[in-house]
């Protein structure tokens, strides 16, 4: 009974911080329109309208990380053992990173140590939720660092594991913090505030998906910028040996 009622409370907790996060933006939006439309010969209809898209694209990527946190709360399909493969996280990495335009004024460093071409970094698991990973601890560094990323790919055969680091120049994340910052529709001090384009939900979406594939995910002490470490079990295909011909 302690399990559930604490189940409840949970779920009534995170739809109460849902409805307020859709609310912010749809109250802006609504605000911008009904403005223009009551001046509309005084009103800057281009500016107006990026303004609105504006709130539109930060609604939509809402509402896709709450259906995305939703269906991973339910194991839905995506999380059915069938729907697994073997990920190559080597290509997974350089793919992500290729595809990223990060400001001009960041510069990014991507370093693989201990992996290979010919023996690439296999983690069981789903490709577009393994990305989702990378691409929001990217987020999340992007909004914060002053001038540098870094991300850092090792293997670790005898261990199976590799441990993916990604970590930034900026304020950082205080020590008492370290764990909050997992929790849902968490955000700290200005630095890292709502108006810088998050809404609390990208390392909540990254902790959820690394433990669903038996990894995990926390921040590592650096004396300045955020530094984050996500660890994942690697596996070993051994190929099939063909068998005798048939006599």
């Amino acid at each position: 009974m302690d399990r559930l009622y604490t189940a409840v409370e949970q779920q009534k907790r995170f739809v109460a911080d849902a409805s307020h996060e859709l609310r912010t933006p749809l109250a802006a939006l609504r605000t911008e329109l009904e403005l223009a439309l009551a001046q509309p010969a005084t009103t800057d209809w281009p500016r107006t309208v990026r303004d609105a898209l504006g709130d539109t694209l930060r609604l939509q990527h809402l509402t896709t990380d709450l259906l995305l946190l939703a269906r991973l709360d339910a194991h839905t399909h995506d999380m059915r053992p069938a729907t697994r493969e073997y990920v190559d996280l080597t290509g997974l990495v350089r793919e992500e990173m290729a595809r990223r335009h990060p400001p001009p004024d960041l510069a990014v460093n991507l370093h693989l140590s201990n992996t290979s071409a010919h023996a690439p970094i296999l983690v069981h698991g789903h490709r577009v939720l393994l990305a989702r990973v990378l691409g929001n601890l990217l987020d999340n560094t992007e909004r914060h660092a002053t001038s540098t990323i870094t991300v850092r790919l090792t293997h670790h055969p005898d261990r199976q594991q590799a441990i993916l680091e990604v970590y930034d120049d900026g304020p950082g994340i205080p020590l008492e913090h370290h764990a909050r910052v997992f929790e849902r529709f968490t955000r700290l001090d200005d630095a890292r505030a709502k108006d810088s384009g998050g809404a609390g939900l990208g390392l909540a979406l990254a902790h959820h998906i690394t433990t669903l594939h038996q990894g995990t995910l926390h921040i590592t002490e650096s004396s300045h910028g955020a530094h984050l470490t996500a660890c994942l079990p690697t596996h070993t295909v051994t190929p099939e040996v063909p068998g005798p011909p048939s006599p």
